[in-house]
């Protein structure tokens, strides 16, 4: 959902065409994803390789929210507070 939610906003952004900045985020999202899940499937064998696989995740996807961040401070667009209903996530669970 990261991934997909990513790479459709980032080619909305820049109109569909590829850029340096769509690229980068929609890596850093995908790598974060699947770096998860690979410390998901390791983790009943290496607890080291699932902690790794972890740290790896938790920087690609921190990566992605600094490109987030300054994809809105180029655009002048506000950064929502940490409490604001609209930072929630919609639709989960329920098809949308």
């Amino acid at each position: 959902m990261i991934a997909s939610a990513t790479s459709a906003m980032a080619s909305r952004a820049t109109c569909g065409m590829r850029s340096r900045t769509h690229d980068q985020m929609v890596q850093a999202a995908r790598s974060g994803v699947q770096n998860i899940a690979k410390g998901s499937v390791v983790s009943g064998t290496s607890k080291n390789m699932e902690k790794k696989l972890t740290n790896v995740a938790r920087a690609s996807l921190e990566e992605l929210r600094r490109d987030y961040e300054d994809f809105l401070r180029q655009r002048g667009l506000p950064l929502w507070p940490h409490d604001d209903p609209r930072r929630q996530l919609q639709g989960l669970g329920d098809g949308g």
